[in-house]
């Protein structure tokens, strides 16, 4: 039976699991030198340590030690892609722990892995956003609320962060939190990259949103609870980072909304959905006839949810991909594609003046659609300077010729290297055995 899960309770004996083995790297590495391995079992005990590391900066240093002159690309990219297996000998049940931005400030978080945890299998991870969010930081000698079994999704990996007033979940510093506590995690335990979620209720549902558009490559799906989109459009919401509704095409909405929902009432949210279809944004929504607003809505759903995990997968390296980015922004890249920057005020692309953000302004904007077929890529570039496409051996033939389409004139037409360089630092980035890359096409106009 799982235990049952108190937000954030202090326990006498705390389990920490989280903090990586690299400090022996180099002395494994010259360990196996010495005793001649094949490479292949040298990349093999490298990649031990760089699936170790619970850091970026961990697994770089893990890169940094490597002698690339001794691995093909052909080897990195196999070591990579098949991370050793994990230990069995892990803590199963509740636990807590805490990750920490660049300030040092400290973001604490609840985890649940099934008792019936096995190393062999991967495992869907589902982190829950929780509602109200304007409340003081919280601290793990108070206990801030329960959540039991009837909230625990079978066969999956639950973790349960937390967001205050000074960082909510609409927030960017929330953002880098979520990336950090996935890491951590998969440091330890065996996740299916292909099957990481988000799932908001209220508040939680409202930074679900944002997250999902932007900044949806780590994920499958989104489910939000008693939540409406309208909220970022409010006055009292401070976006750091507009959000364009479009960008959600990334990934599967599901939308799980009560009639007696006095606050985000079933037909506000119908608008919402209605809208966000006509964009070519995959979303369901189920309206409850029970209940209003509170957390018995999310007990309810969690039936829903549980199916939602079990029948979505991402695709790691999505055929066509749009993305609409602003000036000044931060929100460079989604999957294969970065934008780099845009065409002046004074060329800006008319076509994209009726996709306003959640919250308009008069910054210029530009936006990527692509679609691929094999070996070529076609492009629609509206008013988009400098960008970068992501080749991944898993989707494109390096050995054939790479072609580039944009707005219908062909502009790239060539073999493409691989490069370890590209393949080491991205997969240092991403930390996702399903996401390698290696090559980076720039592309400036």
């Amino acid at each position: 039976m799982q235990p049952r899960l108190n937000w954030l309770a202090r326990e006498e004996a705390v389990i920490r699991v989280f903090r990586s083995t690299y400090g022996i790297t180099c002395l494994v590495i010259g360990a196996l030198v010495l005793t001649g391995l094949p490479q292949s079992a040298l990349a093999q005990g490298w990649a031990a340590d760089f699936y170790a590391a619970a850091g970026e900066d961990e697994r770089r240093a893990v890169v940094d030690s490597l002698d690339l002159s001794a691995y093909s690309f052909e080897e990195l990219h196999r070591a990579l892609a098949h991370p050793p297996k994990k230990t069995e000998d892990v803590p199963t049940g509740l636990m807590h722990d805490f990750t920490r931005d660049q300030r040092r400030e400290r973001f604490p978080f609840g985890l649940v892995v099934p008792d019936t945890y096995d190393a062999s299998q991967a495992y869907p991870l589902v982190i829950f956003l929780h509602g109200t969010v304007s409340r003081a930081k919280p601290k793990r000698t108070r206990k801030q609320r329960s959540i039991g079994e009837d909230l625990l999704v079978e066969g999956v990996i639950q973790v349960f962060p937390a967001a205050w007033t000074e960082a909510k979940w609409w927030t960017p510093v929330q953002a880098d939190n979520l990336a950090r506590i996935v890491s951590q995690v998969q440091s330890v335990y065996h996740i299916d990259t292909d099957k990481i979620f988000l799932v908001g209720i209220s508040d939680g549902a409202t930074g679900g949103f944002y997250q999902s558009a932007t900044n949806p490559g780590p994920y499958a799906g989104f489910v939000s609870v008693i939540g409406y989109p309208g909220v970022l459009k409010g006055s009292r919401v401070h976006l750091e980072e507009n959000v364009f509704p479009i960008n959600l095409r990334a990934l599967k909405v599901l939308a799980f909304n009560t009639e007696g929902d006095a606050l985000y009432p079933a037909d506000k949210m119908k608008y919402f959905v209605d809208s966000f279809r006509e964009m070519g944004i995959d979303i369901e929504m189920v309206v409850d006839p029970l209940g209003g607003h509170d957390i018995n809505a999310l007990k309810r759903a969690i039936p829903g949810i549980s199916s939602f995990v079990k029948m979505i997968r991402r695709d790691p390296h999505p055929d066509t991909i749009t993305w609409l980015y602003e000036a000044g922004s931060h929100l460079h890249r989604f999957r294969w594609l970065i934008i780099h920057e845009l065409l002046p005020a004074s060329e800006r692309d008319s076509s994209l003046d009726h996709l306003q953000g959640m919250q308009p302004n008069d910054r210029t904007r530009g936006m990527i659609e692509l679609a691929r077929e094999g070996n070529t890529v076609v492009v629609n570039n509206h008013g988009v300077a400098d960008y970068s496409l992501l080749l991944s051996p898993d989707q494109f033939d390096f050995a054939e010729p790479l072609i580039l389409i944009e707005n219908d004139v062909v502009i790239y037409q060539d073999r493409v290297k691989p490069s370890k360089r590209v393949l080491l630092d991205y997969a240092a980035r991403d930390f996702d055995p399903r996401r390698l890359y290696g090559a980076e096409l720039r592309i400036a106009n």
